[in-house]
């Protein structure tokens, strides 16, 4: 249901709206809709790079929680364009600021040695 009210207010377009329903939901997105989660990220960077965040981070806790390593390099690029957004965000709302989810991500999955690999290249 929330990725389907995601995608209506991201097509409708209801930018404002849309980020304000990612952010208030910011823990409860899974990640695994990437067709919906990233082109909804594309749309909200512009004005919202606190909601684009939140669901690009989605996508990367997936890809890394799943071990789904087919989807590294797109958790890579995800992941690189967090820390972009990241200078364009004034207020975290009470999220971890991009070096904190990052320190979390490595205490996580410190041991997913190819995703690691491909953020260094």
């Amino acid at each position: 249901m929330r990725l389907l009210a995601l995608q209506f207010l991201v097509a409708w377009p209801a930018l404002p709206r849309a980020a304000r329903y990612v952010i208030e939901h910011w823990q409860e997105w899974d990640g695994e809709a990437f067709e919906i989660y990233g082109p909804a990220a594309e749309r909200l960077s512009g004005e919202h790079p606190l909601a684009a965040t939140l669901l690009l981070r989605a996508m990367v806790a997936f890809a890394l929680s799943m071990g789904r390593a087919t989807r590294y390099r797109y958790a890579v690029q995800h992941l690189r364009s967090c820390e972009q957004l990241a200078a364009a965000i004034d207020d975290w709302q009470g999220i971890d600021g991009h070096e904190g989810f990052l320190a979390r991500l490595r205490e996580a999955y410190g041991t997913k040695w190819s995703f690691w690999l491909l953020l260094e290249e």
